[in-house]
């Protein structure tokens, strides 16, 4: 099943020049939304960066909007930093205060943790094709599915104990806000 890490890129027209990012977010909007048409099964995930040099309540706003409209499968956040020997570091001051960022990245991560809450939920009562990474002394097994990296993204949560680094079907019984909990079948 396809799984697509698409870089996006939110902010100025200075920032997304800097930062050398063609395309806008009707552009990406588009890409997903044919990927999505022609597999429905696909898996979407990004990184996002908040608190750009002179990122406005507006652009934050607009970012948060699309994010809402995406609904990405899996969404990292990370608040900007200047980064040694890159073209923004040589040419932009880091102005945003570190409390603005933090702001932003808590709004963020609570939308995306309702989306992927929802999705989740919609996912109880199917059967998922999970690989084990671990099985605990206390008789449960950690997995994912193929929407996850490994110690990045959700676990799916086995009752009982199940060989790692084999696949299982495992019916979903249950949702959390970023882990799924099943039996395998």
């Amino acid at each position: 099943i396809p799984y697509i890490d698409m870089p996006i890129q939110h902010g100025s027209n200075k920032v997304l020049k800097i930062m050398r990012r063609g395309l806008k977010a009707d552009g990406i909007k588009k890409k997903i939304d044919s990927l999505r048409e022609a597999n429905n099964n696909i898996a979407i995930r990004t990184s996002i960066i908040v608190g750009h040099p002179g990122e406005t309540d507006k652009e934050f706003k607009e970012m948060l909007d699309f994010i809402s409209d995406v609904e990405f499968d899996r969404l990292g956040v990370f608040q900007y930093s200047l980064e040694e020997n890159t073209l923004a570091a040589e040419t932009m001051k880091d102005i945003t205060p570190k409390e603005v960022k933090q702001q932003r990245f808590d709004e963020t991560m609570a939308l995306q943790q309702k989306i992927n809450f929802r999705k989740n939920k919609d996912l109880v009562g199917s059967k998922q094709r999970v690989l084990v990474d671990i099985c605990n002394e206390q008789g449960t097994s950690l997995g994912r599915t193929y929407r996850d990296s490994p110690e990045i993204d959700n676990y799916v949560k086995i009752k009982g104990s199940v060989e790692p680094g084999m696949f299982y079907d495992v019916k979903i019984t249950d949702a959390l806000e970023y882990d799924l909990i099943g039996e395998v079948c």
